[in-house]
């Protein structure tokens, strides 16, 4: 009774008091639990950003050095490209100034096909790491070296579709094939690259992974001769000579089929 008494005795502005008391605790445990929570949120986004990033700086400096290495030239004497030359006049194709090509293209077509097909395995891979300033112009250069890719196709293809094997003599025709390609796309080859080379340092620049977009791959941006893709090739020596290019190279499976066995008068057949 005495309990209940001085309950009852007791003023409501003080139960208030208690009450808000009460409540702004509860409140102001409600609002540490939350501001935790949130900063340690922002921390973690923070600490994932910071490893995405740094793993986006460092495929950068892989696709650089990959890059550079493909900016190597080799410079050939006169005598080196006798028959090289003989055949770029013959098809028609104006004779560069200069005697050099890049350096991975003259080291052998099964070493520069796997140096492509590396680059192209690495780069797309890590497709996921590239934004605005990056996505296009690398997806533009691995369609560009898709057109080297085809050259070394064909020019197996045509040997090999004959009953041919590739042996030695017939690879160092091949070489010598890729030798006059080097050549007349040397200069192109070189800005393509530094158009890349340039995307990645502007990424690099402008740090962020808020530019991330997805390549389009669709009919219209690959194939369409009105599409970006092409556009953007319409300039090129490998396109803008497409026949010269495939003469070039008929003449070279010429000869690839005579080192390879074939008698000159079968050859006339063809």
């Amino acid at each position: 009774m005495l309990n209940c008494d001085i309950i009852h005795m007791t003023p409501d502005y003080i139960w208030q008091g208690l009450f808000h008391v009460l409540v702004l605790g509860v409140s102001t445990l409600v609002v540490a639990i939350v501001t935790s929570w949130v900063f340690k949120r922002k921390d973690e986004v923070t600490r994932v950003e910071g490893v995405l990033l740094e793993k986006k700086l460092d495929l950068y400096r892989q696709l650089s050095d990959r890059l550079l290495a493909f900016e190597s030239l080799h410079q050939f004497s006169e005598a080196e490209i006798a028959m090289s030359k003989h055949l770029i006049g013959e098809s028609g194709l104006e004779m560069p100034k200069f005697y050099h090509a890049p350096s991975f293209m003259v080291e052998g077509a099964d070493k520069m096909y796997d140096q492509l097909m590396e680059f192209d395995k690495f780069a797309t891979e890590n497709k996921m790491y590239y934004d605005d300033y990056t996505a296009w112009p690398i997806f533009v250069f691995l369609n560009y070296k898709n057109l080297f890719v085809r050259f070394h196709a064909m020019y197996r293809d045509e040997i090999i579709g004959m009953g041919y094997k590739m042996t030695d003599k017939v690879k160092t025709v091949e070489a010598d094939m890729f030798r006059a390609i080097g050549m007349i796309v040397c200069a192109e080859w070189g800005e393509r690259v530094e158009e890349v080379l340039q995307s990645l340092q502007e990424s690099v620049n402008n740090l962020s992974l808020k530019h991330r977009k997805k390549p389009l791959y669709d009919y219209q941006t690959i194939q369409d001769p009105n599409g970006p893709m092409m556009q953007s090739f319409q300039n090129s020596e490998l396109i803008k000579n497409n026949d010269k290019i495939t003469h070039l190279i008929t003449s070279y499976v010429a000869l690839g089929l005579v080192a390879a066995g074939m008698k000159e008068k079968d050859l006339n057949k063809l």
